[in-house]
């Protein structure tokens, strides 16, 4: 009981430390907020908005076995793969290794987002988001066949509902999701403000990658510059390490999404470090196959 009023304590004490810091610096907060919310409004929402609704109507219109899952998941990414994986298994229509271990399969980034973003965006070319959407999905697959998921077992049928029933729900839930996704994103795009603070102490390409691995989306906002630190094949690498893991921001609404459930997160966070290091030496490899 002691331990945990110390923890208590002490958490009191730093996020009275954030506010306080947030108040005096609210400069720093306007540039993350407003940052946040226009990437938000013209990157995450029509990167992530339309394919969760379309996962959600999946889930209630009927039938779905784990390979439909897993297709759909990797169309739909993040976080409406994991959202499917989760809400099968609640309903009875998915066994729990499975569904732990396919919400990590399921849960990338979308291929607009990849192609689009990290493709055009940081590396100035869509054929290498394309590459890079590609092994992120190769990783995942091969992350579901060395956890032996089975893909013969059929899951259970659902039952039908009327498609305005189907279509409504769906949107509405989607709508609370993604609102979610982007409060994270604001959030964390100020947090990023802040430690550009630290740009004077750390090495301009640590300080980068601390940003994709911390919040997928701001990170790859902010990640072009490290195409000028980094040579071109370790760049490839690094971003393609960094959308296969999706970010600590990612894992935190995942995992909290996971324990509501009944699931563990341990095979959650395994498979995405799993998929982050085996994405980075893949595409280490492949760039000099493809782009020399």
């Amino acid at each position: 009981m002691e331990t945990v009023k110390r923890k208590s304590f002490f958490l009191f004490y730093i996020l009275l430390f954030c506010a306080f810091v947030f108040i005096l610096k609210r400069d720093i907060c306007f540039v993350g907020a407003v940052g946040g919310i226009s990437f938000c409004l013209y990157t995450v929402i029509p990167a992530v908005f339309p394919y969760t609704v379309v996962c959600k109507m999946l889930i209630k219109s009927g039938c779905i076995g784990k390979t439909g899952i897993i297709t759909s998941g990797l169309l739909c990414g993040f976080p409406a793969g994991a959202h499917m994986c989760c809400e099968m298994y609640e309903k009875g229509h998915m066994d729990k290794r499975t569904s732990e271990v396919l919400c990590a399969v399921t849960s990338g980034m979308t291929p607009t987002f990849v192609i689009g973003f990290v493709g055009v965006h940081c590396m100035k070319n869509a054929q290498k988001g394309v590459v890079v959407y590609l092994i992120c999905a190769f990783s995942a697959i091969l992350y579901a066949l060395v956890s032996k998921v089975s893909f013969t077992q059929k899951t259970a049928d659902i039952p039908s509902k009327p498609f305005y029933s189907i279509f409504t729900e769906s949107v509405y839930e989607s709508i609370l999701s993604v609102m979610s996704l982007c409060g994270y994103v604001i959030f964390f795009s100020v947090v990023c403000e802040f430690l550009k603070l630290l740009s004077p102490f750390l090495p301009p390409y640590l300080l980068y990658i601390i940003f994709l691995f911390s919040e997928i989306t701001t990170g790859v906002f902010n990640a072009a510059a490290l195409g000028t630190v980094l040579s071109q094949r370790l760049f490839f690498a690094v971003l393609s390490s960094a959308v296969s893991f999706s970010g600590i921001c990612a894992h935190m609404q995942l995992i909290t999404l996971i324990k509501q459930s009944g699931l563990s997160p341990a095979r959650f966070i395994m498979g995405k470090w799993w998929q982050s290091v085996t994405s980075f030496f893949i595409s280490y490899i492949v760039y000099g196959i493809i782009f020399g």
